[in-house]
């Protein structure tokens, strides 16, 4: 019998309406910021509802300032703090209180009063000014408690800076950099360079065209410059990295109308034939001891290959690629970068420097974050070991030291805290000999959600279209079956000698007899696959991540295994087996609508298997 502690069911999340997103004119799709959000962090309800910029009054932290001015009740006054939890916390832009951060903003504020003022209106020009002055009438600049916890950038190159190499690179400056000098570097003058175009794969204009469409749909995991025309962009991703162009029109193909002289598939199978050789000339050019030219765009490729190497491996079978092992590449890479080798020098608090050009802090920090993501969520995919410890995790917290930091950033932040809690608890499970010793792991787990719930819930609300509460679903369902599993394998009841029953859900599910277990998961499951309600617009459903389509899928196997077994055992009313008969049927026939041509097309893959476990066990 599989029991569950007391008092040890997660909080539910909070109920908020469905919130969908329209098919948008091609006028409007071309005119977004290449899905780079642009939302503070957080905002009170007023500000929230007016689409404007919150900024907390520095006399009175439980009011904003638009508040204050209106003589209106905020609701910053509603929020008592509660007991600080540590960690990566929500940040505000208020909260930076440093001299220098306030001279920038001050020195910045008649920039953004210039591109405010077609369309803004007096009053919040007004307010920018009063937070303006406000800030820079303060004499004596108060860092909040919880900002000194938020890693600055140079706090990457700490943990090394003690270490036995740097001190000798120190000492022996000449020696040491000898032997970190990468040699390919004096021969990329004399190398003409081979890409895409130049091999005739694909014309300048279907490259265009190819970049352009990913910039509109992709763009958020890159953060190209919004201010660099596309043209411009293709000319310097060439002179950098045919790595990161090849991936880039590759991921955008997959749904590009393609009208050249060749078929589609032969089309496909050459860029995926230029992307392996790209790939092994990158790899061995960039993960090794040196510097060279194109080291941000190489990190660049990695993300977009690490976010969508499930997806692309289906386009031809030569092409195998394994998000968790590229993750891994890319993670090491950017750590010996930046604490080691010294490559990326902070000139300011928004800038770094890197082979003598610049780069805004914030887009590399990102290009961190979203290789942390890709490489916990495949070691949670795939029961492989992370490479990040608690500490580099932390770091992720970084972007939200910057003032450009958005609301995107914060829900990254939270994503990632809340991935690393559920694999670490995997990783304890796995250990475990006794049944104290996992339910005291599970109590702890339970109580690291909550904890990560109660200091992040209010990205919950946010009217953006995000997966912040599907991810705390989707974790909280596989804590509950992890926990079910273990206690039924220490019981001897599953996984005999290691080996796992071929149908492991139907055999875990019919073992559990706590009827609140098994309700407890059906709950979270259900609202896991819920979620495709809330996403109308299918172009944005295609061009979601392989982790978010890979996560719908198994889910909904889940879903399909669980309830045959609670309706065995009279648990499931027949409303509710209808209701979610039309929720799988819902996503099923999403997959097909985004499906593609190619022969073993992923998305297809997910939608014949969906399908025939709907069949063989719906009774």
């Amino acid at each position: 019998m599989v029991s569950i502690p007391p008092d040890t069911t997660p909080g539910t999340s909070k109920k908020r309406k469905s919130t969908t997103t329209n098919d948008p004119s091609p006028e409007k799709d071309k005119t977004r910021k290449y899905a780079q959000a642009s939302r503070t962090l957080k905002a009170c309800e007023l500000c929230r509802k007016q689409k404007t910029r919150c900024f907390r009054s520095p006399e009175n932290p439980n009011s904003c300032l638009r508040c204050r001015f209106l003589s209106k009740t905020c609701s910053f006054e509603n929020e008592e703090t509660e007991g600080e939890i540590s960690g990566m916390l929500p940040f505000n832009l208020s909260n930076q209180e440093t001299t220098k951060k306030i001279d920038m903003i001050h020195d910045g504020i008649n920039q953004i009063l210039n591109y405010m003022k077609n369309g803004a209106r007096t009053e919040d020009a007004k307010l920018l000014l009063d937070a303006s002055e406000s800030m820079k009438d303060r004499s004596n600049s108060i860092v909040n408690a919880n900002d000194q916890n938020i890693p600055q950038f140079d706090s990457f190159k700490s943990v090394s800076s003690a270490s036995p190499i740097a001190i000798l690179q120190q000492l022996f400056p000449h020696q040491c950099n000898t032997s970190i000098t990468n040699p390919m570097l004096q021969n990329t003058t004399l190398i003409q360079k081979e890409d895409v175009i130049t091999l005739g794969i694909l014309s300048e204009h279907e490259v265009t065209e190819l970049i352009s469409n990913f910039r509109r749909n992709y763009g958020r995991w890159v953060s190209f410059p919004s201010s660099v025309s596309t043209e411009n962009l293709i000319v310097q991703i060439k002179e950098k990295s045919d790595l990161l162009l090849t991936s880039c029109c590759l991921v955008s193909f997959r749904y590009y109308k393609y009208k050249g002289p060749n078929n589609r598939s032969m089309e496909c199978q050459l860029l995926t034939q230029r992307l392996t050789q790209d790939l092994n000339n990158s790899l061995v050019k960039y993960t090794s001891f040196g510097t060279c030219l194109g080291q941000v765009e190489f990190l660049q490729a990695l993300v977009i290959l690490s976010i969508y190497s499930k997806s692309l491996s289906k386009l031809d079978h030569s092409l195998n690629l394994d998000p968790w092992f590229l993750s891994n590449i890319g993670l090491s890479t950017f750590i010996t970068k930046t604490a080691l080798i010294d490559d990326f020098k902070e000139i300011d608090d928004e800038t770094v420097e890197i082979q003598g050009e610049t780069y805004n802090k914030l887009t590399i920090l990102r290009i961190y974050n979203h290789l942390c993501l890709a490489h916990i969520s495949n070691c949670i995919f795939s029961g492989r070991m992370c490479i990040l410890d608690s500490n580099r995790v932390e770091k992720c917290a970084t972007t939200l030291s910057l003032l450009n930091a958005t609301n995107f950033d914060g829900r990254m932040v939270s994503e990632i805290g809340l991935l690393f809690i559920t694999y670490k608890y995997l990783q304890n499970v796995s250990e475990i000999d006794s049944y104290q010793k996992l339910d005291h792991i599970f109590e702890k787990v339970v109580l690291d959600i909550k904890s990560w719930f109660v200091q992040w819930e209010y990205l919950f609300s946010q009217p953006a279209l995000h997966f912040l509460e599907f991810n705390y679903n989707f974790c909280s369902m596989l804590v509950y079956y992890v926990y079910c599993f273990t206690r039924l394998k220490l019981l001897g009841e599953v996984a005999h000698h290691g080996v796992l029953d071929e149908d492991i859900f139907t055999d875990v599910f019919q073992k559990i007899d706590n009827e609140k277990l098994l309700e407890t998961m059906y709950e979270y499951c259900l609202q896991v696959i819920s979620h495709t309600n809330n996403i109308e617009n299918d172009s944005y459903f295609a061009y979601l991540s392989d982790q978010i389509h890979f996560t719908f899928y198994f889910c909904c196997v889940f879903m399909i295994k669980l309830q045959k077994v609670m309706t065995n055992k009279d648990m499931l009313p027949a409303k509710n087996r209808k209701r979610l008969i039309n929720v799988i049927q819902s996503l099923i026939d999403k997959f097909e609508r985004i499906s593609t041509d190619y022969p073993h097309d992923i998305i297809v893959t997910y939608k014949n298997n969906l399908e025939t476990c709907l069949k063989e066990n719906f009774i």
